[in-house]
């Protein structure tokens, strides 16, 4: 019987010694040996390191998707469930912080292999993510919140805002604290009105 505790706990090691040593000098006893298991123990929950690697991306996935339903049945207008989730989506990603590097740098290097499998998976997420946002946008088109606009291009534009604030928290830190700065030029644009 496989333990969620155990799981989580090897996904939390992989990250930390992936985000130190890279996807390649990485060797799964590094990982067991951080997490404070034997390295047979990591095999029970996951194929290989490659399949480990995915596991991580997936589990990032799984956060944002469980937050995102929250906010999606919650009794709030369609402006404040999109501030909702780049408020939570941001303070999210800073807790993964140290993985970045999955995301960003190391990837360049993987086998393209393994970035076809993270990739079909993350396209998956992705679509079922975009969906649930384009119902957010299309209540609040059909409210006049927003502007009349495609909901799944206008989802895709909110997504990669709100990762672009993750990435100023990563690469500008000074920007902390500026959250909410953040959030009014992702909904309302540099435009002046």
């Amino acid at each position: 019987m496989k333990n969620l505790e155990v799981r989580k706990k090897i996904i939390g090691a992989a990250v930390r010694v992936f985000t130190q040593r890279g996807f390649f000098e990485t060797r799964v006893e590094d990982i067991a040996r951080c997490a404070g298991i034997a390295k047979g123990t990591v095999y029970l929950y996951f194929k290989d390191k490659p399949s480990l690697y995915a596991g991580i991306i997936d589990e990032y996935f799984n956060g944002a998707v469980t937050m995102l339903k929250q906010t999606v049945s919650e009794n709030i207008s369609p402006t404040r469930k999109l501030e909702k989730i780049a408020k939570d989506w941001v303070r999210f990603m800073l807790r993964f912080k140290g993985g970045i590097g999955l995301e960003m740098i190391d990837n360049m290097n993987l086998t393209s292999r393994i970035m076809k499998a993270i990739h079909r998976q993350a396209i998956a997420r992705v679509d079922e993510i975009v969906a649930l946002i384009s119902r957010i946008i299309s209540e609040g088109v059909e409210k006049g919140e927003f502007r009349k606009t495609d909901p799944r291009i206008g989802a895709y534009f909110f997504l990669n805002a709100v990762r672009a604030a993750f990435s100023l928290h990563f690469f500008i830190p000074a920007v902390a604290g500026k959250e909410q700065e953040i959030i009014r030029i992702t909904l309302d644009g540099l435009k002046r009105r």
